[in-house]
């Protein structure tokens, strides 16, 4: 079987995923910064949030495929570890300990996601900006160092 893993750069400007397009893969920030983003007035993007290195994005369409949420482009050159949504669900069926390791990851990510929209809620009653931009670094706590990629190779049973 083929990795579930793999890297790839991505170009400035480019987008990994459209609002509202099907997905089912997630990404791994390595190096890079990529921008959350959402449609604004007259096809401006409206910046979410800004994931540096070891975030964790898209991790939702992961567990569930479904339409994506927001629209995730490199805000510059970017390395980042695709994790492919297909051939992580057959690992997962395989009960493959590096799956589940990968699935305690996203439900961690998934949490601090929810506890930021709490938190942004509660703001915005009180006042605040809902759509304030964040910088976010919640994730997997990959090291994005060389060595990072070699421990997700290995997880899947791919030698470095």
């Amino acid at each position: 079987m083929t990795s579930a893993i793999e890297l790839r750069s991505v170009a400035p400007g480019a987008v990994l995923a459209e609002m509202d397009a099907p997905g089912s893969d997630a990404f791994v920030v390595r190096t890079g910064t990529l921008r959350l983003e959402i449609p604004g007035p007259r096809d401006q993007h409206r910046l979410v949030a800004r994931c540096g290195p070891g975030t964790l994005v898209g991790e939702a369409c992961l567990v569930k495929p479904s339409t994506r949420s927001l629209t995730i482009r490199a805000e510059e050159a970017a390395a980042v570890y695709v994790i492919d949504g297909q051939r992580f669900g057959v690992l997962c069926a395989a009960d493959d300990p590096g799956a589940h390791k990968i699935l305690r990851a996203v439900a961690l990510a998934l949490c601090d996601r929810l506890r930021e929209a709490t938190v942004r809620e509660v703001d915005h009653a009180l006042g605040g900006d809902p759509m304030q931009e964040t910088s976010v670094t919640i994730g997997v706590g990959v090291d994005p160092q060389p060595s990072a990629w070699r421990r997700l190779q290995r997880l899947f049973g791919r030698s470095a």
